[in-house]
């Protein structure tokens, strides 16, 4: 994140005790999980990640909406899906442009992705929310198979339906020769919601 650029949590504690989280805040940085309305979210509950720290940017050159979008009295809106447990620990649950909101359940795709990257037979997994007109968004994955790996799309979805909620898991899978990646290798989910695969 460029505008805290330098580590804002650390391990004390054996990491394998706590293997979905990210650490504890290290001195000097604060943290909160918030809900949308801006209010702070108790222990355990998922929220937007906030940062208050002495190396946090203090806005973007000539960009005042982007500043009004990012900063709140010195906290940076990270855009991270969050929460904290009781001793601290942050755990990373996803990213919020990237939460899929379907039939009024808030998805993960990173939940998802998890699952399907289980499976002995993928090699990558996507996962995004597509436009539906009856639920807001439905749930889609895209997947790419190792070598001489043998999958369908049914396998795929009867797969994730039984290791996931009712409501989570993808109604559609759909393999790809290659998931589209820019130069950093980073995936282009955009480019998935748009069709350009």
């Amino acid at each position: 994140m460029t505008e805290i650029p330098r580590p804002i949590s650390y391990y004390f504690d054996d990491p394998a005790e706590f293997p979905d989280a990210i650490g504890r805040p290290i001195p000097g940085t604060d943290i909160r999980v918030m809900d949308e309305a801006g209010r702070k979210l108790s222990c355990e509950e998922v929220g937007e990640l906030w940062i208050k720290c002495p190396a946090a940017t203090e806005g973007y050159l000539d960009a005042a909406e982007e500043n009004r979008a990012v900063l709140v009295d010195g906290w940076v809106k990270t855009g991270d899906l969050a929460s904290v447990s009781a001793g601290g620990f942050i755990r990373i649950v996803g990213r919020k442009r990237e939460r899929i909101l379907r039939g009024g359940f808030s998805i993960f795709p990173q939940e998802i992705e998890a699952v399907l990257l289980s499976h002995p037979a993928i090699a990558e997994a996507a996962v995004v929310g597509l436009p539906d007109p009856d639920l807001g968004e439905e749930v889609a994955a895209f997947v790419t198979l190792k070598p001489a790996a043998k999958a369908t799309p049914e396998d795929l979805v009867g797969f994730c339906k039984e290791r996931l909620a009712h409501f989570k898991f993808p109604r559609q899978v759909t393999i790809l020769e290659e998931i589209p990646k820019g130069a950093t290798g980073k995936i282009l989910k955009s480019e998935l919601v748009k069709g350009k695969f």
